[in-house]
């Protein structure tokens, strides 16, 4: 007897398919953790910010004159701004055919990427840091991250701004698995047991169960710590991640990114141009450190 099943009438079936989903990309963290500039039309194509020498001053003799005038010279730090862009063209069909709104899809990708391209620039500046602390192959440890805080607060300009660490999600792999291992024993490049006092309020055990039961902890030698994937690793699997306080790194938005439709008649299509002016760089470079280590890939 002849039976009919769905294979009989495949071309008949409806076709279900779900809700399209957008891929991101990845906006980062460095924005806010850096000097923000905003420049007005008329300002030229270079943000130029112009620092003066300190000045000395010098015991006295009473009554000997005071012939020490000192001389205040200048330096410049330039930095120029450019435009950051991205375009999707689709046809009049594509619009009709799809039940997505292609528009807002394709000006939600365009306004990611945009953000992603800067955070890219931003995480690239820390690489101007004058001093780079590890090297190719080493290992991300919580002492290179103490160093630099102290290294910073021994600055012969004061630091300015709030300090952040920014490192590669699997920098910090290397450091949360550095601190689980303090349940017991000691600190690397120390002898005896841990004391409870290296931590405000709580035990190195206590660190490394908080590593353990959430992962990511916020703040460690009292700076906030921040990862970012956008920050990228080379062919040796090498990052460059950082600490830096907020005025080291300028970042200087001429025109805030905006999408221009334009409509072309003979391609029977639109056009999205997604068209924003940005510029960025180090401002002082005694006021970060470069962190250089291994961002392999973690297995355990």
């Amino acid at each position: 007897m002849p039976v009919i099943t769905t294979a009989s009438l495949d071309d008949t079936l409806p076709k279900f398919i779900a809700d399209a989903e957008l891929t991101l990309s990845q906006p980062g963290v460095m924005m806010p953790l850096v000097d923000n500039v905003k420049l007005s039309r008329g300002s030229g194509l270079t943000f130029n910010r112009p620092t003066w020498t300190a000045v000395t001053v010098v015991d006295l003799t009473q009554g000997i004159d005071l012939a020490q005038a000192q001389s205040v010279t200048d330096s410049n730090t330039a930095i120029a701004v450019a435009e950051i862009g991205g375009q999707i063209f689709f046809s009049d069909m594509t619009e009709m055919a799809l039940r997505e709104d292609v528009m807002r899809f394709f000006g939600k990708a365009l306004a990611d990427e945009w953000k992603q391209a800067v955070d890219v620039d931003l995480t690239e500046d820390i690489d101007s840091a004058a001093t780079s602390l590890g090297g190719a192959g080493t290992t991300m440890l919580i002492g290179r991250l103490l160093a630099s805080v102290v290294r910073l607060q021994n600055a012969t300009r004061p630091a300015q701004g709030a300090i952040s660490v920014v490192l590669h999600p699997f920098h910090y792999h290397a450091i949360a698995g550095d601190l689980a291992a303090l349940t017991s024993g000691r600190w690397t490049g120390t002898t005896g047991t841990p004391s409870v006092e290296r931590f405000y309020g709580s035990s190195p055990a206590g660190l490394a169960e908080d590593i353990i039961r959430n992962y990511h902890v916020a703040e460690l030698g009292g700076v906030r710590v921040y990862t970012d994937p956008n920050i990228a690793v080379d062919s040796s699997d090498d990052a460059k991640g950082g600490i830096f306080t907020k005025r080291a790194i300028i970042s200087i938005m001429y025109e805030a990114p905006s999408v221009r439709v334009q409509r072309d008649e003979s391609l029977r299509g639109v056009e999205l141009n997604y068209v924003g002016i940005h510029g960025s760089g180090m401002y002082d470079t005694a006021w970060a450190f470069e962190y250089n280590c291994d961002a392999s890939t973690p297995t355990v």
